[in-house]
């Protein structure tokens, strides 16, 4: 599936054409996860479970292997006791996680095969946020017709959903000069750090792609993730992201993958 990145992000607006998910009804399991997500269809409906820290995002790694749909994801800011868990590490020390769990749902399957990408994605994330699992999600769209769920909101310490706007939506001003992809992204972090005083941090990328792939992205306020999906665009690869909020530093990691034989 050859995804072509464009700069714009919309939010999808969607009819109401399909019926109501029918989101998880138990308490999330915390603790014992699962590998992966669990994607079946049968009877018109899809049936989808997930055990992850980040279910949604665990989602969409099987939605990936599954239908083919390369989707972005980000995580929203989790700062509250409500939406984190700590667990052991090494030598006596401990990590702060989501505190996320299972998430099962079942959604109309449509009746194409595959399903609708848009509807059933947009099914997804609604009955995500109608269930317990931590942050509040949205359904955007690149003018290529790819998707982006990215994290709107999480609970705050009185324990109520408190609405924020998407990391990448922060703009920025880049000079438009020559760079490799992995110079321009550790830029674009370096950026974002210093206008929203949050920490973002290149994570796992392709490193032996990006550090030999010239780009030459720039412009003046731009969404940070409108620069990111241009320089991802430039490499000539198929690629998609995973920005994750780590709640032990407090800071985001931007994680890049690219697809084999894409």
């Amino acid at each position: 599936m050859n995804l072509i990145r464009y700069p714009v992000f919309v939010a999808v607006l969607l009819p109401a054409l399909i019926s109501p998910p029918q989101p998880q009804t138990q308490a999330p399991e915390r603790g014992h996860y699962t590998r992966e997500a669990s994607i079946t269809e049968t009877a018109g409906a899809i049936h989808i479970a997930a055990n992850s820290p980040r279910p949604l995002e665990q989602v969409l790694e099987a939605l990936q292997q599954k239908y083919g749909w390369l989707v972005d994801y980000e995580d929203p800011r989790y700062l509250s006791k409500h939406e984190i868990v700590e667990r052991p590490g090494m030598n006596g020390t401990t990590y702060a996680l989501p505190d996320g769990g299972v998430f099962n749902a079942d959604v109309p399957a449509g009746k194409t095969a595959p399903p609708p990408e848009d509807k059933t994605l947009e099914a997804i994330v609604d009955a995500y946020n109608q269930g317990q699992n931590p942050g509040r999600f949205a359904l955007r769209q690149n003018e290529d017709g790819s998707f982006a769920v990215v994290g709107i909101g999480a609970e705050d310490d009185a324990g109520k959903i408190s609405i924020e706007a998407p990391a990448l939506d922060q703009q920025l001003t880049l000079p438009e000069t020559q760079r490799t992809a992995t110079e321009t992204a550790h830029l674009i972090c370096e950026n974002l750090s210093r206008e929203t005083h949050v920490q973002f941090t290149l994570g796992i990328t392709p490193r032996l792609l990006m550090d030999h792939k010239e780009v030459k992205v720039g412009g003046n306020k731009m969404q940070a993730r409108t620069l990111l999906a241009r320089t991802l665009q430039a490499t000539g690869h198929t690629m998609y992201y995973r920005l994750l909020f780590d709640p032990s530093s407090k800071s985001y990691f931007l994680d890049i993958h690219a697809v084999r034989g894409k």
